[in-house]
């Protein structure tokens, strides 16, 4: 499997099914997939990358038995909401922020722009 933010390869690890999605991170491909189809896939790609990047700096001391939870845990603390499905569901691709049912050109988290699809 390639690292999603740096095309390293990873093995599937052995133990319980999951895989390593970067250095450290790992979650079984439904939790992937799961988190991806609540959240959006750049969102979640940018969260297990952070998650990397502590572990990496915890050696040794890693408190985190389940990384889906502590992602899913991360973005509600960071009021990153669950994406809506439907006709009427609106989501920011940039920061994962929910803004259905409003008239917004720009993301008011990010600043990211609807209409030219840039920041």
């Amino acid at each position: 499997m390639k690292c999603p933010y740096c095309g390293r390869e990873y093995k599937v690890a052995a133990a319980n099914g999951k895989e390593e999605y970067a250095p450290g991170v790992k979650m079984s491909p439904e939790e992937y997939q799961r988190l991806c189809d609540d959240f959006g896939q750049s969102v979640i790609d940018s969260k297990i990358e952070d998650l990397s990047l502590y572990l990496g700096d915890k050696v040794g001391m890693n408190k985190y038995k389940d990384h889906n939870k502590t992602i899913r845990r991360w973005l509600k603390r960071e009021g990153i909401e669950k994406r809506k499905t439907g006709a009427d569901a609106r989501v920011c691709p940039n920061c994962g922020r929910d803004v259905s049912g409003t008239n917004l050109m720009t993301c008011p988290r990010c600043g990211f722009d609807f209409a030219t699809g840039r920041m």
